[in-house]
């Protein structure tokens, strides 16, 4: 019964998302409290796990455990007004802006942030810090698959091509 329900949202929300504006925010509120969220140009595709809620688009993945999911929800949103809407106290939000950088949001100057590739090489990276927000550059990458880490605590995984 649980499989079944979680197929319904599933496709009740894959649906709704053929209706969104160009740019679409997931959210993702945690059981911590805090909120994850990520701004997308193309439809993401939601999946289940056993253990895990999967975000997948063709250029960036990321996976959360289901227990620490409370809900996921989608806000639409015009093009040019995603990155005028304002980070909530412990939030953090992911932009992939294009193909060589990455907006992430609701960080403070303390924040580490790392960038790995799928073997577990780190690489040293540009980054400007804005204060609540990190613009990562990934300009002097080789095409492939990367992870980005933020605090040890988020993750998402970013498939570069040139």
């Amino acid at each position: 019964m649980k499989n079944k329900l979680i197929l319904f949202l599933l496709l009740l929300f894959t649906c709704r998302i053929g209706t969104y504006a160009q740019e679409i925010l997931l959210v993702l509120e945690m059981d911590d409290k805090s909120t994850v969220s990520y701004s997308f140009s193309e439809k993401p595709v939601i999946t289940f796990t056993e253990q895990s809620l999967v975000i997948d688009t063709e250029k960036v993945s990321s996976e959360y455990a289901i227990g620490k999911v409370l809900r996921y929800y989608f806000v639409e949103q015009e093009s040019t007004d995603v990155e005028n809407i304002e980070i909530a106290e412990n939030e953090i939000r992911f932009t992939y802006l294009d193909n060589d950088n990455l907006l992430v949001e609701g960080v403070d100057d303390n924040t580490h942030l790392s960038v790995y590739d799928i073997s577990g090489r780190r690489y040293n990276v540009d980054v400007v810090n804005n204060g609540n927000s990190i613009k990562v550059s990934l300009f002097q990458l080789p095409s492939g698959t990367y992870i980005v880490n933020v605090m040890g605590e988020h993750s998402i995984k970013i498939r570069k091509n040139r």
